[in-house]
């Protein structure tokens, strides 16, 4: 059987709550059932690449980086996802997204 591919969405990795969380979520899976790829609006950092989870970004910088719904539909009609999912504000833009990408 097919691992469900799952795309989480959020502004940028870090310290804080909304990070830990994800993480959380990503080690909480059943790695046999679940193939994880986070996607980060801004850069990555180099320390988040050392985990076993694969990164995409879409390396905006700053508070202001345009709309984000052409480069996400995209990713999602390339990756092909299960499930998008996203929970923070950072990257609402995800929703819009997943809905052009399946209709």
């Amino acid at each position: 059987m097919r691992r469900a591919r799952i795309i989480h969405v959020l502004h940028r990795m870090g310290a804080g709550g909304t990070e830990l969380a994800l993480r959380k979520i990503v080690a909480g899976l059943d790695a046999e059932r679940f193939e994880h790829t986070i996607c980060t609006v801004a850069p990555v950092p180099a320390s988040e690449l050392t985990t076993d989870v694969r990164f995409v970004s879409l390396e905006r910088n700053g508070k202001k980086t345009g709309s984000l719904v052409g480069d996400l539909t995209r990713l999602f009609l390339r990756e092909k996802p299960d499930i998008v999912h996203s929970r923070n504000w950072g990257a609402i833009e995800a929703v819009l997204a997943g809905r052009h990408a399946w209709c």
